[in-house]
């Protein structure tokens, strides 16, 4: 598990206003919470931000927290539990940091990662990741990049579920073991998948109209 340093600043005032005027000084508003600690609102620059994380801002990273100004806490060890982005700019604008305990578990979604190619591809069939997040608890260094899932022997009308995938030892899977990660569907079922999706759309428009009428008469 990859950790980084990352320096904060405290942020003295909290609230709409003064988050919109954070943003418009090129900082990133957030807060600082966890166990025995009050929250502590914090910034921190773009550019600070995106050069310690190098764009991994949605990935399980152990982070080595200062917040400068709040000196009386000293060293944190933190997690990134949630985070706000600009649709438009992809810029992150809000970032909540929770603080953990190495010797402690922690509940966390790691990706899945789909390798090879699966036989029944190879033969007409659509392969359909249905689970792209894999719910486990564990220690916090022991937490995986990501969980690889081969599909290569997969056939057509075949799954693959989440009681498939093989864990490390010391992890716990959260996740129902009988979720359904990926399939092979055939193309002819996901024709009539589709058929009966528009049917059921045209079904739900002709039942809106007949309403509207009703209410009209």
């Amino acid at each position: 598990m990859e950790r980084i340093d990352l320096k904060v600043q405290l942020r003295e005032e909290t609230g709409k206003g003064p988050a919109h005027r954070c943003r418009q000084n090129g900082l990133i508003p957030g807060v600082f919470y966890g166990p025995k600690i009050d929250s502590i609102p914090l910034a921190i620059t773009q550019t600070e931000f995106k050069k310690a994380l190098k764009g991994k801002v949605g990935e399980n990273i152990i982070i080595n927290l200062t917040v400068e100004g709040k000196e009386d806490i000293g060293p944190q060890v933190a997690m990134i539990r949630d985070f706000q982005v600009d649709l438009i700019k992809r810029d992150v604008i809000h970032l909540d940091l929770q603080k953990i305990d190495l010797e402690k578990k922690v509940t966390v979604a790691v990706p899945i990662e789909l390798i090879g190619k699966a036989e029944g591809v190879k033969l007409g069939g659509i392969l359909q990741q249905v689970e792209r997040e894999l719910e486990i608890r564990c220690m916090p260094l022991a937490i995986p990049d990501r969980f690889e899932v081969d599909v290569s022997s997969l056939l057509m009308g075949e799954s693959i579920h989440v009681r498939d995938i093989a864990v490390p030892e010391g992890i716990e899977v959260l996740s129902s073991g009988e979720q359904t990660v990926v399939t092979v569907l055939s193309p002819k079922l996901e024709v009539e998948k589709a058929v009966e999706e528009v049917v059921e759309e045209g079904e739900a428009v002709a039942e809106k109209e007949d309403k509207t009428k009703e209410s009209e008469a």
